[in-house]
């Protein structure tokens, strides 16, 4: 199925936040990107060549990187450091083959690869303190950014 609109190339489809997004090549963006289906209109299919997923893509491994289906261009391998008591949400947002290590008694590092977006630093956010970016220095300062910006425009 190809929306006419758009002009993808589908790879596969998931759920998440209680909706259906079709994850594939967009020609419009020339990059892999989500659509959101109940938002797809004119659906055609077309008899053309599409472009075939790239060797070693997964969909699981790319709705991990994103969150709430909002992508940028690249992930970024990030480091945070969390309270043990958050372990089941890093879990489950980055799956049991998420890198940890304890840092101390009451803290460990997970380290994930993610699009940066407001939606990722949303995430973190909602743990009140409990998550926190420790590197790349440059995704903490635009964590900062935001929140000041938040509070003090």
């Amino acid at each position: 199925m190809m929306a006419s609109y758009i002009g993808s190339a589908p790879y596969g489809m998931t759920w998440d936040d209680s909706r259906y997004y079709l994850i594939g090549y967009s020609l419009k963006h020339e990059k892999i990107v989500s659509f959101r289906v109940d938002r797809m209109t004119n659906v055609e299919v077309l008899d053309c060549p599409c472009v075939p997923m790239p060797d070693g893509f997964n969909v699981a491994d790319y709705v991990k990187r994103v969150f709430h289906m909002y992508a940028n261009d690249a992930s970024e391998r990030v480091s945070l450091k969390c309270r043990n008591s958050v372990m089941k949400s890093v879990i489950d947002r980055f799956g049991m083959d998420v890198k940890t290590k304890p840092m101390d008694d009451e803290h460990f590092q997970a380290i994930v690869d993610v699009n940066v977006s407001p939606t990722f630093f949303g995430w973190v956010f909602q743990f009140g303190g409990d998550i926190q970016i420790l590197n790349p220095e440059s995704v903490r300062v635009r964590f900062e950014r935001m929140v000041k910006k938040i509070f003090c425009e």
